[in-house]
This record gives C-alpha cells, structure tokens and sequence, in this order.
C-alpha cells in the first residue's frame, strides 16, 4: 500500500501532525550508551518541547539555524524542531574545514547554531547563540510551541554545496520544494506501511535527510538509526532493528557485498560450493523471474545476513550494473534515485526491474528532463549525449545572494543545467554519465575538484606533477616525481608513498589517493597548461603494469619473521597473502596506498581480521596503522598483558640514544631555559592575551600528569606559559620524534624543555617507556592524549596510551583545556593569527577512579574515555559560564 503524507501546506505544519499516529514506534537509536526508542506520541512531544526552547531564545520564523553536530537521535530531534519552529534548517558536515565554516557562518548570517560538546569549540569567537543538540533534544516543561505562519515558497531548509567550482554556494530549498519531493516519493512503489528503513548515511546532505529522515516519519514508518557509520553498528542495527529498508550509497552496497562474498569464502568447502551454485542459479533466473525468485533460492543467506530487508534505495552517486545486477541477484530489490541538492534531491527513479541496470530510471511524477547541447571537447563515444536539464516542483528558485551564478545555472526559458552528461535509452530511461566538467563524485557521493586535490600533493618537493583520476571506483594518482627519486616495486617506491602520506593529512579522508603510479614522461596538457585528462587513464594503467611486474613478493627481514611468530600475526598475514594475491605484498606496504583501505574500506576488513585472528581492532588502533607491519603488531599487542619487565624497569624498553633524554639538562643550561622561558611568557602573554584559570589546581609536590587537548602547534608553548617557573623545574613532555628531532634547532629546543621524543614506530612500547620512567622519577609529564592535532578544532578520542600509563603508575592526572590555540593557528593555516588563548586546569584525578570508569573495554581503555570524558566537561562548562574579560 502507497504511503500518504498529512495534508500540510508547509513542513511547519506537516510535523505538527506526527502526533496522528498516536503511540506507533517513530524511531529507534542504537547509540553505543545504549538503545533508545521513541514512539510518534513521545517523538511529537520532544520535537514540541524543542522547537518552544528554540522560539524563547528568540528564533524568528525565516532565520536560519546552523546545525553542526555528529549524526543521531539529538541531530535528528534538533533538525526537526526547527522545521517545527519555522526557522530555516542550515546542515553542515561537522568534519568541514575551518575555511567552509567561516564561509558559511559569514554568507549565510546564521542566528543560532546548534551542536555538540566536541564540536562547541570550532564556534566559540562566532558570536552566535550555541546550543547543545542533546540538551535540545532533552528539552522539557518548556511552553507548546507557538504557531507560526510560514509562505509555502519560502526557505525551509538551505545546504551549501562545493559545486565545480569556488567557494560553497548557499542552495535554498522551500517548503514547497520538499513538500512535493515527500508527496511524490510517497506516492511511488519504494515504501510501504509497515516498512522499518534504516538511515546509516550522515544526515547533513539533502539525500538522507530528505529521503532518510522526513520522509520515514512524515509517513508513519519506523526509522533506524545505527549509533555509528562502522560495519558492526550497522549490521546490529541491521538485525536488531529488523530493517526492511536501507538507504544507502554505492560505496556501503560494495562494502556489503564484499562482506557476503568473504563470508562464504570462509565457509567449510560443501557449504561453500552449495551456496556458490545457489547464487549462480540466482543470478541466472533474476532477471527474468525477478528478485523474489533469486531470495527464495537464498533464503539460507537472508536468514544469517537480514531476515526482513526487502529493499535497497541507493543515491548520491551513480550505481554501477555490476553492483546492480549483483545485488538483485541476491534477491534484494533495487530502486536507484538521481538528482542534486538543487533538485531536493530526486528527479528521476529507476524501481526494481523497470529499466536497464546501471540507469537512473524516468523522470519522478511532476518533473520535466531534456538534453540539452553537449559541451564541446567531450569524448565523441559518449555520442548522443548531452547536458542534462531539467524543471518541476523540486527544482529550487536560486543560489543564495549569487545573482551572476544564477544566471549561468538556469536557460533561458528556465530549465535548470544539472551540469551533469546524460542520454536517453531506447526504453527512455537516463543513463548519466559524468560531470560535465571535470568535478570527480565518488562512490560516496563526495564532489572532490582534482586541481585541488592535484595542488596539495604537488606541493611536496618530491613530487614534480599530480593527476588525481578515478580508476575502478578509487581515487588514484599519477605522479611524475623528481629525478632518482626511487618508485619501482621492488623498492615500494618508500620516499613517494611517504611524501603521499604527510600531504594526505592536510585533505579530508574522502579525497585522499588510495593508490598511486609513477611515470617518468611529462603529463601531456593543452597549449594553456591544462592536463589533457582524457589521456590520463591509459597513462596510468601502464604505468601501475610497470610498477606491479612479477617477482616483487614479499622479503621478510629477521625482525619480521620474529613478528610472525606470534600465530595471531601469523594467521592475519596468511589472510592479506590469499587476499592481496594480485599485488607485491611486504610488512611496508601502505595499507591506504598499496592495499587501497580507506574508512568504509575497514567496514568489513576489520570483521575478517577478527574472524582470523580472534582480535577485534579498536578505532584506536586502526587509526594508528599505516602499514601492514603495524597492522601485524597491533593484532600482536591487542589485550595482550604488557611485557613485566617493560613495567619494573621501563628504562630497559629505550636504546641508550632515548635514555639520554631522560636525563635532566645540566645545570650550566639553566640561563638559556629561563632565556626561552621568558620569551615564551612574552609572546603568549603580549601577542595572544594568555589567561590561566584553575592554577591552584596543580599539586604543589609529587609526580603528576597533565592530559590537555591538543588541536594547535601553540598548545604547548601555551601550556608552557600558563606553567611558568614549573616548566623549569621537574616537568616533562611527551612529543613527537618527527616534529621535535627534525632539525638541530627543534632538538636544542626539545632538550632544553625536557621533551621525550616518542618514535611513532614504536609508540605501543617506547612512548610507555618514556611516560612511566618520567613519572617514577618524580616528574609532572604533560601527554597529549589524542595523539595529534586535532583537524578541526574539536575534541578528538583519546588514544589508549595514557590509560596504560596510569594503569601502571598511580600519580593524579589533571585535565586541561586549552581554548583558542586552534582559532589562532589551524592546521589548515601557514602561519599563526593574533587570537586569545586561554589555559583551564582542571581539579586533579585520581588514577584509580579513572581505571574504574565505566563502559566496557580494558581498564586502560575506560580510564582513556574517562579522562576524555573530564576534558569535554572543561569544555562545556566553559562554553556555560565563560569568564568575563
């Protein structure tokens, strides 16, 4: 039966109306402090009470809310109590760089903001209101919600968009926009009464907000939402929930399939063939007897994987007709959406077999496609093809104050260029095929711009040119390094995957190269020094064949065997060998750039390393793995008891070169170190209005621990500052080898503060060597729990190593949180800025009290989220009661 939304003529009023379905269950939250579940009666209420906190501090129908927190229940009831408020819901990626944000935060002239307590710090300096998304959403005694009258044609909700090029652009979406977009949707055969959909996507973009979020509750369905984006999360969601259907993207469909497919491998060789040829009779009768045939035959399947899920809607990037065919063969039913934030998003739908796999489907009811002229210099194999445009009920009135980009986006006679290429079928039907610029979407419907990325990589001075191209679905690169710089497989070309690896940090996940190849000939380009990059394909094919030539197998050093003595090493390295059969494999190889892991990559790898090895990687961990020697000694080390005699004399884990650094500087070096100390007081004091608060909190004697934040190069002269005559005295740093020993000055810098260099090879052992010698002998040790600076200003997970720390030593910790370094020196920036920084130490922490935190894990691992747990509480109460200046 087809679903039907209220009658409403605005969003504001068609959210008035989820309290009709009385006491069904809305929506169900898997989050990882346990599952929460609402019905429409508790869903309505909570929304009311919200939305009537957000009228008394003032919000105005038509002003816009920034919403900027991590996807969940809270951002979901934020995102609606908006809607109910009348403002305009502003959603931006919480992981955006510092530059989108303040682009937004100054085009947009935002009233509120709405987020979460790690993310509150990128917005202190804005002089917006900010609140907190679960304190939103736990609203209560707060007044009903005012009714308020909002024109259908007016802003509902406004996405910023990259676009192909320049800054993001403002795209307003009206309540009518919407409101046809969920009217229309419903009517079609994609949901039915009864259905239980899960949203594993971020919320943020029009697709799962629209499709995933308001439709589902505006219909009366039940709506699942995993507690993260991981492959565990989504499965247990997946089961638990009882899903029916999954929103999703290409790249979740593959990363599912290819966890179907390394399931069976895994199975006992009858079992394994039964089920192969089950599948094959599937595949063979699928597309003719439809999906339903192919799920019966694989009912033994569906009953381990998701006994009820009937139906996959894919979105946000072009589904491939492998993938597509693959997955009906399955016996799932595939509906496959196109459209741009622009359009609301869907204009057109492919449902279950109406229409060729790998195409987009007709137009939706109420939308109008035509193709209009193709854009010269375009590969005349695409023939018949040309840009796609498009009119209807969807489609928006405008960018945001871009009269000139308007004029450019629209014809003449008002059809809207998608800037997409397409043609049609013989059945009618769209098949999209690309940009028609040179704007790269993945398969997580990320836009990535290649010069940009092109211009990072080939800032490092091995690398002489970069073109970045999408090859197999993956973001690759083909470089042209500088002369005798080595690149052969024999070598794994080191230096280049090295120097990929440190400009990789400065770029978001979705736009780093998770494989690259190197030729020595120049990167041919056009008379004005554009690259040719229909050429660019060809070139890199070759160039991988040279690179990956039979006989560059893995070498094992003496070192390397040892590892593998340990059969949980053993049995993990057996597994990437049967795996990685296709390519040179050492314990060097990058796990991003030689084996192509990204994020969604690990959805399933991380299962088969536990099925193999019976270790279950932490987030942690895998944050730490670069290669797949330390992949190996991570599954080495995990819940493993520490070596005894690491933890009696700690000295014994360092080379002499490392013990000499904990050997306090010599008294003749005294000048120099008040010198340094004096002028760092001066600079942080002078240029950046240091304050301290909580100095009376640090212990007068004894060894103790300093656990700050870290999101600036400037935390730790900052720290230093707030510290002062105590940084001469017994105090200790942990810093890394990388940055402190990369030059003579840095290490007559790092000696004279007493910095303990920790080698990031050896982190696991040294870094814990380094910490408990420090700590034995008396001395204050300030550690940087996260590990590294924090991308976007926000609190970051603490690293396991502190916790291992005070699971061995028992000194009081004291958290810290330093505010403002990060708005005075990003990492995105080249130099810092004048801004104030300000120091809070928090009341010491006995360490015993933090081993017995709660949650699960080792006690090492509960005391890291405990202490985590006490810096966000620096953090939110400085955000509630800021001092006055």
């Amino acid at each position: 039966m087809a679903l039907k939304i209220a009658p409403a003529a605005d969003l504001v009023s068609l959210i008035q109306h989820l309290d009709d379905f009385g006491d069904a269950p809305a929506l169900r939250w898997f989050a990882a402090t346990g599952e929460q579940a609402l019905s429409y009666a508790q869903l309505a209420q909570r929304v009311e009470h919200a939305a009537a906190a957000l009228q008394e501090t003032g919000l105005r129908a038509g002003e816009r809310v920034l919403l900027l927190a991590e996807s969940g229940l809270p951002w979901a009831l934020a995102a609606l109590a908006v809607l109910r408020a009348g403002g305009v819901l502003l959603p931006l990626d919480v992981h955006s760089t510092d530059e989108v944000l303040h682009h937004v935060l100054d085009d947009a002239r935002v009233r509120c903001a709405i987020t979460d307590v790690d993310t509150a710090p990128r917005l202190h300096g804005s002089g917006l209101p900010v609140l907190l998304a679960p304190d939103l959403a736990a609203a209560k005694g707060v007044t009903r919600t005012r009714t308020v009258a909002v024109d259908p044609a007016s802003t509902a909700v406004m996405f910023y968009t990259s676009g192909t090029t320049g800054a993001p652009k403002g795209v307003p979406l009206s309540h009518a926009n919407l409101l046809y977009q969920l009217r229309t949707v419903a009517g079609l055969d994609l949901a039915r009464i009864g259905d239980r959909v899960l949203l594993p996507l971020p919320m943020h973009h029009v697709y799962p907000l629209v499709i995933g979020l308001l439709l589902p509750l505006c219909a009366g369905l039940v709506l699942l939402l995993p507690g993260a984006t991981g492959g565990a999360q989504i499965m247990h969601a997946l089961r638990e929930g009882q899903a029916s259907v999954l929103i999703g993207v290409p790249r979740l469909y593959r990363a599912l399939l290819e966890g179907i497919d390394a399931r069976i491998a895994g199975l006992s060789p009858p079992r394994r063939r039964l089920l192969g040829g089950l599948r094959s009779l599937a595949r063979l009768a699928a597309p003719r007897l439809g999906a339903g045939f192919a799920r019966r035959v694989l009912t033994p399947l569906h009953r381990q994987l998701a006994p009820q899920l009937r139906l996959l809607a894919c979105g946000g990037a072009a589904l491939e007709a492998e993938l597509d065919d693959a997955l009906s063969a399955l016996g799932w039913q595939v509906a496959v959406g196109y459209g741009l934030t622009e359009t609301s998003p869907l204009l057109t739908l492919r449902l279950h077999d109406d229409g060729g796999s790998g195409t987009a489907g007709r137009p939706v009811p109420g939308t109008e496609l035509r193709l209009g002229a193709r854009p010269p210099g375009e590969d005349q194999a695409q023939a018949g093809a040309g840009e796609i445009e498009v009119r209807g009920g969807g489609v928006f009135a405008g960018y945001f104050d871009l009269p000139q980009a308007n004029e450019d986006a629209f014809t003449p006679d008002g059809w809207f260029r998608t800037g997409d290429l397409g043609r049609l079928d013989s059945d009618g039907c769209l098949e999209v095929l690309g940009r028609a610029s040179t704007l790269i979407v993945t398969e997580s419907g990320k836009n990535i711009q290649p010069e940009e990325v092109e211009a990072v990589y080939q800032a490092h001075p091995l690398i002489v040119e970069a073109a970045v191209l999408q090859i197999d679905r993956r973001l690759v690169a083909l470089l042209v390094a500088q002369p005798g710089v080595a690149a052969a497989a024999d070598d794994a070309g080191t230096d280049l995957r090295q120097a990929l690896s440190e400009q990789s940090q400065s770029l978001p996940s979705y736009q780093r190269v998770v494989e690259f190849a190197v030729t020595e000939r120049p990167l041919e380009r056009t008379a004005l020094g554009k690259l040719r990059r229909h050429l660019l394909g060809e070139r890199y094919r070759e160039a991988r064949a040279v690179q990956q030539r039979p006989g560059a197998g893995a070498r094992l050093s003496a070192a390397d065997e040892a590892q593998l003595g340990d059969p949980r090493a053993r049995a993990v390295w057996d597994f990437l060998r049967e795996r990685y059969a296709d390519r040179p494999l050492t314990p060097d190889s990058h796990v991003q750039l030689d084996l192509g892991l990204d994020s969604l990559g690990w959805l399933n790898f991380g299962m088969d390393i536990a099925s193999r090895s019976g270790v279950q990687l932490s987030e942690e961990a895998i944050s730490r793995i670069a290669t797949v020697r330390d992949l190996l000694r991570e599954v080495s080390v995990a819940d493993s008891a520490l070596p005894q005699t690491l933890l009696q004399h700690p000295e014994s884990a360092l080379d002499p070169a490392q013990r000499r650094w904990l050997v306090a500087p010599p008294a003749w070096t005294l000048p120099l170190r008040w010198l340094l100390l004096g002028f760092n007081m001066l600079l942080m004091r002078g240029v950046f209005r240091l304050r301290v608060l909580g100095a009376q909190n640090l212990p007068a004697r004894g060894a103790y621990l300093l656990a700050p934040n870290h999101s600036s190069y400037l935390d730790a002269p900052a720290l230093g500052a707030a510290l002062g005559r105590r940084s001469l005295q017994r105090l200790c740093w942990a810093g890394w080898a990388g940055i402190m020993l990369a030059s003579p000055p840095m290490r007559a810098v790092s000696r004279l503060a007493r910095v303990l260099p920790m080698d990031s090879e050896r982190r696991a052992l040294s870094s814990l060597a380094f910490g408990l010698a420090a700590l034995r002998a008396g001395n204050a040790l300030v550690w940087f729990p996260e590990g590294a600076r924090s991308r976007s200003g926000a609190l970051e997970p603490f690293l396991p190593g502190i916790g291992l720390l005070l699971e061995h030593t028992d000194v009081p910790v004291l958290p810290v949180y330093i505010e403002g370094a990060y708005r005075a020196w990003p990492m995105a920036r080249r130099w810092p800025r004048a801004r104030q920084i300000t120091v809070h130490i928090g009341a010491p922490l006995l360490a015993a009290g933090l081993l017995a935190g709660p949650g699960p894990g080792q006690p090492h691992e509960r005391a890291a989220r405990a202490l985590h747990q006490a810096v966000a509480e620096l953090i939110h109460a400085r955000r509630a009661d800021p001092p006055a200046r």
